[in-house]
């Protein structure tokens, strides 16, 4: 594997299919052996290595627009056929969208409903005025470990509510969205992955 791109800002400024033994960087410098010179260094110089998924001709081809990471200028390979590359797009934006909800909901049904089952008893509480002498247990269990006050602790489940709830919904809209806009492209595969690709990131941001 001897190419390599050079990369600034994020973008291809240059391509070199082979290492030469010689080469003057846009700097001025001159580099003798540049072909011999390990990885990391001339990552420094900006110059990632090119990676080419091996792909089945029948069935795939090589995205045009490489993925460029901190280590590689990466080209994946795509399914020809449209409905094939849509199911998959969409199955990665789904799997994404139950991984982002994961990193900030309890896992299991029977926490999912001790979770409900709080803000409820909360909503509640705030409803009546934050009686003392009517806590909800679910809301006495928590105030030993949190050290607040009744009215505290229930206001506090109803902000984590709140901002889970506002959560959802983003997460809703990038999944329903996405998924909708790839089954509307007719005839550009390139689109589906990018449109895929930002999705996930923008799943993965949150």
């Amino acid at each position: 594997m001897n190419e390599h791109k050079r990369i600034e800002n994020g973008a291809i400024v240059e391509t070199l299919h082979q290492l030469p033994e010689r080469i003057t960087l846009n700097t001025g410098q001159t580099i003798t052996s540049f072909n011999t010179l390990p990885p990391d260094v001339l990552k420094s110089l900006g110059y990632l290595p090119v990676i080419r998924d091996p792909i089945n001709h029948e069935t795939h081809t090589l995205q045009s627009t490489p993925e460029i990471t901190a280590d590689a200028v990466i080209y994946h390979a795509i399914p020809r056929d449209i409905n094939a590359l849509k199911s998959m797009a969409n199955d990665q934006i789904n799997q994404t969208s139950g991984e982002t909800r994961a990193r900030f909901i309890p896992q299991g049904q029977m926490q999912d409903q001790e979770y409900l089952l709080a803000q409820k008893h909360a909503e509640q509480y705030k409803a009546a005025g934050y009686p003392a002498d009517a806590i909800p247990a679910s809301i006495d269990a928590s105030m030993g470990a949190s050290g607040n006050t009744a009215q505290q602790e229930a206001d506090a489940i109803l902000t984590e509510a709140a901002k889970l709830e506002t959560l959802l919904t983003v997460i809703r809209k990038i999944r329903m969205t996405a998924n909708a806009t790839i089954n509307a492209v007719q005839d550009d595969n390139e689109q589906i992955i990018t449109l895929r690709d930002t999705a996930l990131a923008e799943l993965n941001a949150l």
